[in-house]
């Protein structure tokens, strides 16, 4: 029973972190394209900050990861981070 919820609680928080990168992806898109594994590796990295630091820092790593990429920049980024938020 342990594994079937651990699993299905997998599955939930793929899905949720799959419609969050599609939403910033649709935020983005209207300047540039982006990937999604991009988005993907960003997001997860912004998680992991925010669990380990205060203060939502995880979204400005997120943003500098992702300006590095993008040609519009960090604040790019981060202006569109705010929007999402």
């Amino acid at each position: 029973m342990n594994i079937l919820m651990f699993l299905a609680a997998l599955a939930v928080i793929t899905l949720g972190h799959f419609f969050r990168i599609r939403r910033w992806k649709s935020f983005i898109s209207v300047y540039e394209d982006s990937h999604d594994s991009d988005l993907m590796f960003c997001t997860g990295i912004g998680y992991l900050v925010d669990n380990v630091l205060p203060f939502h820092v995880g979204d400005i790593v997120r943003a500098a990861i992702i300006g590095k990429k993008l040609k519009n920049g960090a604040a790019f980024s981060l202006a569109v981070i705010i929007i999402d938020r």
